[in-house]
């Protein structure tokens, strides 16, 4: 598992809190210089009832979005 604790995803028009993420490869290329794509994802997230649930689908379709750092300053 991945933390992405940092990141919220959005997943079929739905925002949420990540905790973690698990990769799943297809056939692994051996050649040098291949950047390999993971073809599923499965990322643990918080749902708006506070609820952990796991959404396990394609990459594409997730978007992970960095959450706000908090450290704004005021002007």
């Amino acid at each position: 598992m991945i933390n992405i604790s940092g990141y919220d995803v959005i997943y079929n028009e739905m925002v949420y809190k990540c905790v973690d993420m698990n990769l799943t490869f297809g056939e692994l290329v051996k050649e040098p210089k291949i950047i390999e794509k993971p073809k599923f994802l499965d990322v643990v997230c918080i749902n708006q009832d506070g609820e952990a649930i796991v959404i396990h689908d394609e990459t594409f379709m997730f978007r992970f979005i960095r959450k706000a750092s908090g450290n704004c300053e005021k002007t």
